[in-house]
Order: structure tokens, then sequence, then C-alpha cells
């Protein structure tokens, strides 16, 4: 099965201020029949789901002269949908992984920003596992958290992480059950001290 991911999005390596976040972007994911993907942390079943490649590998500010290769900050990210949900897939190649015990907003994580009712944002903040927190987590940073309509495999990699994340019906506000087109804002953030960038799609 041939799939391609359509995105209308710009791609910029810098921090980004809270109103330039709210500007989502159209995503349209794959259609894939029921019950392909399964959110258990194994990523062979997205074999026919194409991949949107981000970042550069660059550290901060997008300096080439601090280039360290890939591992300093790429992501793949893939979306697909069937008739349980929608699904999402980023894999994130960073040579150092920031995480504490608290999952504070200083540390590296991706964070899904939709709009919500009456104007609020609404964000979905995943943050991975390292060598000393071995777990990840995937919630809303505001109510309702709708933790049960998420589903989560968070991973540590040889050089990053990855995560699968299932968005069943009625977990993100205005959208149904397998929702082709998602609209949002995808911001991941590497919070080591020698880079802290954000991609920006």
């Amino acid at each position: 099965m041939r799939t391609v991911i359509h995105i209308a999005a710009a791609l910029v390596l810098t921090l980004v201020s809270a109103e330039a976040a709210r500007a989502a972007k159209p995503i349209q994911c794959t259609a894939v029949p029921k019950g392909t993907i399964s959110v258990d942390g194994l990523r062979g079943d997205w074999g026919d789901v194409s991949a949107l490649m981000l970042g550069g590998g660059y550290a901060k500010g997008g300096d080439k002269s601090r280039w360290q290769g890939k591992a300093d900050l790429q992501v793949k990210f893939k979306c697909a949908h069937d008739a349980k949900g929608t699904y999402l897939l980023l894999e994130v190649s960073d040579d150092q992984v920031v995480r504490s015990a608290r999952y504070t907003d200083r540390e590296d994580r991706v964070e899904l920003l939709y709009p919500g009712p009456r104007g609020k944002l609404r964000v979905l903040r995943i943050h991975p596992p390292n060598a000393r927190y071995r777990r990840g987590r995937a919630r809303w940073t505001s109510r309702p958290y709708a933790a049960r309509k998420i589903k989560s495999s968070i991973i540590r990699l040889k050089h990053g992480w990855a995560a699968e994340i299932h968005l069943k019906g009625g977990s993100v506000p205005g959208y149904g059950v397998g929702t082709p087109t998602l609209k949002t804002t995808l911001r991941v953030v590497d919070g080591s001290p020698e880079a802290s960038d954000v991609i920006l799609l």
C-alpha cells in the first residue's frame, strides 16, 4: 500500500511564542485497516505509513558549526487513523535526553497543541524516559485530562526515544473517531543545556 502524508506547515528551528503556537496546521493522516496498528512500542506495523522528517541535527539556533550529527535533534513523525481512532508515531533522535521525576517544562518533550473551546489552547504533553527515569508519560496539561482516552507506549532508543499514541474517539475536542485531519501544532523541545531548541510544525 502506497501512502502519503500531506502537511501544510512551516518548519522553524527557534524558540516560539504562545501566539505562534496557536497557529495550528491541518495534518492529513493516512487511513489504515482497523487493527493494523498496535500501541505496544513495536513499530513494524507502521511500515506502510510515510514519514515526515523534521530537524537536521543542528544545535541551538540552527548553528551548523555545532552540529554533532543527526543524534543532536531530529524527528520522524507519522500519523494514521482507522475506525478506532487516530494514531501518532514520533521517533526523536537526541544525543542527551533530559528528564527529571517531576515532568517539568524545562525538559525534553513533545507537545501537540490544539485549538480548544472558546479560544483556549489544549496541550497534549509527552515526556520521554531516559537512563535514570525509565517511564515516559503522555497527558493533557489541563482538565479534562481524559487519560482513559489516550493510550501510549513511550520507549527509549539507542540515541533518543519513541512514542506511539492512540487518540481514541472524543479525546480531542472537536474531533470524532479516526478523523483523517487534525488541526494541531507540533512542538519538539530539546531541553539539554547545550541546546534549548524547539522544532515547530
